[in-house]
């Protein structure tokens, strides 16, 4: 339902991809590059989501156009992290359950407990 809303078209993207994504909405995290206002994604593709640019590298490998580390960058203030959940309107909540029965209308928002 979230994907519709967004304007993402599930046809067309992977299983992988939709795994992403879902989890992106709840704990994601891009990048805006402070000088430009552009969006970054990097090591996860998120880029169906905030539009920009992707980088499929970790946080510490260097970015050769700016010439320095994703942490590094922000770091230094150059780039800012952006929560997805922050940034985009998201009309359904992600509720997760295990119940094959279970009624989303009926469950609580999902939560994360980062202590385990």
């Amino acid at each position: 339902m979230n994907a519709e809303a967004l304007g993402i078209d599930l046809e067309r993207i992977t299983d992988k991809q939709r795994e992403t994504l879902g989890i992106g909405l709840r704990v994601g995290s891009a990048f805006k590059v402070e000088a430009t206002g552009e969006i970054l994604s990097i090591f996860f593709d998120f880029t169906k989501l905030v539009g920009g640019r992707y980088f499929p590298i970790s946080f510490d490998q260097i970015i050769p156009e700016f010439g320095a580390t994703a942490n590094d960058l922000v770091e230094t203030g150059k780039l800012t992290e952006i929560d997805l959940s922050d940034y985009l309107d998201i009309p359904y909540p992600l509720k997760l359950s295990a119940s094959p029965g279970a009624v989303y209308e009926d469950l609580p928002v999902s939560q994360i407990d980062y202590n385990h």
